[in-house]
């Protein structure tokens, strides 16, 4: 099964965390912009970038070696043939269910922004 170039960038823009969402990896939001592994705390998520390091093993990458990795516990080396039919299986779900991706997994602008005019000053310390 051959992939082209447009369906290549689509398998590409799928998001670790949909994924994580979808195959019930826990996960805890640390912040805005990272998700940490419950079971390996050092596996950070980068939403923002589609991108996540394991720091403790040396290893980054997007969400073929995200499966590679850390669901099929592969090697460096080994072939990445199930870990992109596991992303191939979640881009069907995702399609079948007719899921916008870009809008789902967008990051949320904040609800309030601080305004520093408003904060009292005062003259002396």
């Amino acid at each position: 099964m051959r992939i082209s170039k447009e369906e290549r960038t689509q398998l590409k823009k799928l998001p670790i965390q949909g994924y994580c969402d979808w195959k019930g990896i826990a996960y805890n939001k640390t912040s805005s912009s990272e998700l940490r592994m419950i079971d390996h705390d050092s596996l950070v998520v980068r939403p923002k970038l589609n991108l996540f390091v394991w720091n403790s093993r040396g290893i980054k990458g997007d969400l073929v070696d995200f499966i590679h990795y850390y669901e099929l516990g592969n090697e460096e080396g080994q072939s990445k043939g199930n870990a992109i039919r596991n992303q191939l299986a979640y881009a069907r779900h995702v399609k079948g269910d007719n899921i916008d991706i870009d809008k789902l997994y967008q990051p949320k602008e904040p609800a309030y922004k601080f305004d520093y005019d408003k904060v009292y000053r005062t003259k002396e310390t």
